[in-house]
């Protein structure tokens, strides 16, 4: 058989996915079949390489370390009439993915694609990185799986993620598997002596990519409480990436990098010496749909420790062979690890013979010969559906088609980036975090204690979700984010710690925002939202209430403040005096500055469910001489280019006392001055609350 194997990327980067590649086909080689892999060209690559060819494309694109081919139809075109493929083999949605799509259908080739990436987890290497970029890449994998013949799931895990995203093409689980005689001899204490490793330290192993999806942060964080518990201990990391500069750092600064040992990419016999110079294996990816060193590492004989996440569920099992944690727990972790290091010789040698036990599901021979056998199904499936249509003008109906699939498929994404949906119920269940951060292995908000989500109901019926922390003040501050936001993102995260220094916080989402139910109705019903809130904090019985709104909801503040006497004090931030009056004034410098919010750390998790934007809606303007005596302060930045100042000016001019205005001289758009002048907002808002609070 002939199969044409086509990835984005390849050797010289390491990772499951080009390890998988490679492994497939050497083994397919060994039974006899034909193998060609394409890929672009990367830094590094071979001169020669027997049975790949490279294709020109961009280096590190947009600053990654990956490569984005450009178009070279008739080199391809060559390639099918020369090389004949029996089966075309996808593993990636986009770029030669995109190509093994055409190929497949203008040739009347099955195509068979294997998800290797949770591709969500990577957008830090995107340019711009928010939940809408997460349901995009979401969106767009699982419609590819649904252009193709055949999906091929490293995982259980995998497969039912697939199922839940909608993916109605065939789908069989073919772990990638290892040769388990390759990694049963090693020399470790040779290993040691050339990394400067003492004979009798405790050392604790790590192998892969190092790069923020792999959570190195939590398990870099673990490792040097470990290091500092315990003299004995040592950490070996193999690998490189970008992580590798933070995880140099924390060990620095904790006076520990003399007993890290970065050893960089290892290969071959070098690598199997690594894993033998290891007691235990940690690992703490969330972002794995297998976790092919997890299964190097035990056919050394390491026992693992890892998170309970794709991948690793199905190969560790707690207590048995390793440790799998069910929380993002930095204790615990470090009490897993020193569980394993504390093993007598024989319990260790008990351990390691059912570590091998398990590794002997995984042969990399069987997995190929499985995988071989659905090349053959999904060849006689095809040819029974072509029938008398393998004929050029059919062959070029369906090259029209898979045209038409891929801009569907790419438009399709798009909009789901914009309007969530039924996103988040087709998600996996998270790892429950107890660091407070995000559970992606991503960059963490500011520092918070945990709380819960808990949820009121509106008098329409609506689920308000909320966060309520409470330090035992007899007052509270009620949090009111703006549009696109929600009491989740970065900087309300940053807002609401800063508030709980002096009172009780709630924080919560309007309706169509975040975790709360239903659509945004653009001001038309939100009050209730906040009303609902509201009653949530007299039910518990606080002294005095005070509500701060940013944007949208400072003008949902001042609406409910003229309609029940409700709230002891309220601060509005960047306040329009109606939605329909907001000023946009895209070419100002500081929209450009705002989008920034968006980006990055600080734009994770935004994003709407839009409603009817035609349902009546109260100007804050009509109302804002109602809300006495409930004192109000009306803030804006005067860089403002969403909402001028002007509009905080007329809404306090025409309020009645008590009221004030603070203009904060080059502040932005709501959140934003805090984000820029943390300290004056603060004190603003404090001293504010502090005088109409009492």
């Amino acid at each position: 058989m002939r199969i044409l194997m086509m990835t984005n990327t390849y050797f010289p980067l390491v990772g499951g996915l080009e390890q998988s590649v490679h492994s497939f086909s050497e083994e397919f080689k060994k039974l006899g079949h034909e193998v060609l892999i394409v890929t672009p060209t990367f830094g590094g690559a071979p001169i020669e390489e027997p049975g790949v060819i490279r294709i020109a494309a961009i280096q590190k694109f947009k600053g990654t370390i990956f490569s984005v081919n450009f178009p070279v139809s008739g080199l391809l075109t060559r390639l099918m009439k020369e090389f004949v493929p029996d089966v075309v083999h996808s593993h990636g949605p986009f770029f030669m993915g995109d190509f093994a799509l055409r190929l497949s259908r203008q040739h009347a080739i099955p195509l068979v694609f294997t998800y290797h990436t949770m591709f969500e987890q990577y957008v830090h290497d995107w340019p711009v990185q928010n939940e809408g970029v997460k349901r995009f890449m979401v969106k767009l994998a699982a419609g590819y799986c649904n252009l193709v013949d055949q999906v091929i799931c490293p995982s259980e895990s995998v497969r039912d993620i697939l199922i839940k995203r909608g993916v109605k093409t065939p789908l069989e689980v073919v772990p990638t598997g290892v040769d388990a005689e390759r990694f049963a001899k090693g020399d470790g204490k040779s290993f040691r002596k050339l990394n400067h490793i003492p004979a009798d330290a405790l050392v604790v192993g790590h192998a892969g990519r190092l790069a923020p999806e792999k959570n190195l942060e939590f398990l870099t964080n673990c490792l040097v409480g470990l290091l500092k518990k315990d003299p004995l201990v040592h950490a070996l990391i193999v690998g490189l990436g970008p992580s590798e500069k933070i995880i140099k750092e924390a060990f620095s600064q904790a006076g520990l990098e003399e007993r890290l040992h970065l050893t960089g990419v290892l290969r071959y016999q070098h690598l199997v010496d690594a894993y033998f110079a290891m007691d235990v294996f940690a690992f703490a990816s969330l972002s794995e749909t297998q976790g092919i060193v997890l299964i190097e590492a035990m056919a050394a004989g390491v026992p693992v420790v890892a998170l309970d996440a794709p991948g690793a569920r199905e190969v560790v099992e707690d207590y048995h062979n390793g440790r799998l944690l069910n929380q993002m727990d930095q204790q615990s972790f470090v009490d897993a690890l020193q569980w394993v290091l504390s093993r007598t010789p024989e319990e260790s040698a008990a351990l390691k013979q059912v570590i091998r036990m398990t590794v002997q599901k995984y042969p990399i021979n069987t997995a190929a010969k499985h995988m071989l056998e659905i090349y053959e199904k999904i060849r006689s499936r095809k040819a029974l559906s072509l029938g008398k249509k393998n004929s050029s003008r059919y062959l070029f109906a369906w090259r029209m088609k898979a045209e038409w699939d891929l801009y569907s498929n790419y438009i399709k994404s798009a909009v789901a980036s914009i309007f969530e949906g039924n996103f988040k119920k087709t998600e996996p269940p998270k790892i429950n975090d107890a660091t407070g951060g995000a559970s992606d292995g991503s960059a963490s908000p500011p520092a918070q204690e945990k709380t819960i989500d808990q949820y009121v109901t509106t008098e329409d019926g609506k689920r308000i979700a909320l966060n309520h922390v409470k330090r035992g003040f007899t007052k509270v501050v009620i949090i009111a984010h703006g549009f696109y936001n929600n009491k989740d993102s970065f900087l309300f995260r940053g807002i609401t710690e800063a508030f709980s220094k002096e009172y009780d916080v709630i924080v919560f989402d309007f309706r169509g925002h975040g975790k709360s139910s239903d659509k945004f109705t653009w001001t038309a019903h939100e009050q209730k939202d906040l009303r609902a809130v509201i009653d949530y904090a007299k039910e518990n019985h606080y002294a005095k209430v005070g509500v701060i709104g940013f944007s949208l909801g400072g003008a949902i503040a001042l609406i409910e403040a003229s309609q029940r006497q409700n709230i002891d004090s309220l601060i509005a931030v960047s306040t329009p005096t109606d939605l329909g009056s907001v000023d946009y004034h895209f070419w100002e410098k500081e929209m450009w500055e705002d989008l920034k919010l968006n980006l990055g750390a600080k734009g994770r998790g935004k994003g709407i469910r839009p409603g009817n934007p035609s349902l009546k809606k109260v100007p804050p303007l009509d109302i804002v001489d109602k809300i006495t005596p409930v004192p109000v302060l009306f803030i804006h930045g005067e860089k403002d280019w969403l909402v001028k100042p002007g509009h905080s000016q007329r809404l306090f001019e025409k309020a009645r006392d008590p009221k004030a205005l603070t203009i904060i001289k080059g502040g932005g758009h709501a959140e934003r001055m805090f984000d820029v002048f943390p300290d004056q907002f603060m004190k603003i808002c404090l001293d504010r609350f502090r005088e109409t609070l009492r």
